[in-house]
């Protein structure tokens, strides 16, 4: 089983002690959440770029300790992928979620917020744009 964290950019979840707050900050710097690594995993192995964000543990593992996905010795095995539930009150999140369901190769959240060359403001934007175009297309 393994969970399927994503957060917004520059909005990760910290966890600490009253009192450690800088030390939290500093331990955090550089290192990349699951989707950071994600972006930084398609920009370094063509391998992954075909696969969607929620699939990433089918072919690859999370080294937790440094923080980025491992490509499997064996291909494609069989796990099972549990996405956190996100309040429709979170806007951009929920579409953020829908998002990574449905595009693979993304690069940056800026390539991920990207329709036809077109970077839009907002996730919910984005999903409207390629509705249109897709629309259009068709």
């Amino acid at each position: 089983m393994a969970n399927i964290a994503y957060s917004l950019e520059e909005e990760r979840s910290v966890f600490f002690r009253e009192g450690d707050e800088q030390a939290a900050i500093e331990y955090g710097k550089g290192k990349f959440s699951k989707l950071e690594a994600y972006f930084h995993l398609n920009r370094e192995d063509e391998h992954a770029n075909n696969i969607k964000y929620p699939d990433i543990h089918m072919y690859y593992w999370w080294n937790a300790s440094a923080h980025k996905w491992v490509r499997r010795v064996y291909d494609k095995c069989i796990i099972i992928s549990r996405m956190y539930t996100v309040s429709p009150k979170e806007v951009e999140r929920m579409y953020l979620q829908i998002l990574v369901l449905h595009v693979a190769g993304a690069t940056s959240f800026i390539t991920l917020k990207t329709v036809d060359g077109v970077l839009c403001g907002t996730f919910q934007e984005w999903l409207l744009m390629a509705v249109s175009v897709q629309r259009r297309g068709n």
